[in-house]
């Protein structure tokens, strides 16, 4: 799994635990995927960007989980 704690601005964590958020690898990877192509994407986009980093079958609803978190921060 690549290092995804080095490769965002240190903001976006310290904002996330300011508001009690887990910063989970799926929110990292969620995070780092936004931020380096400043575009609009699906959930379902955003499931299979999460999937090819972590390697992982993480599905829709923990993809849904996630945004919302991050919704609230």
């Amino acid at each position: 799994m690549p290092d995804l704690h080095n490769s965002l601005p240190p903001e976006y964590y310290e904002i996330l635990r300011a508001k009690g958020g887990r910063i989970t690898p799926v929110v990292s990877t969620i995070l780092l995927h936004l931020h380096k192509n400043r575009k609009i994407y699906s959930p379902l986009q955003l499931k299979d960007a999460v999937n090819q980093t972590l390697v992982n079958d993480i599905g829709l609803p923990t993809i849904y989980r996630a945004l919302d978190r991050l919704m609230q921060a």
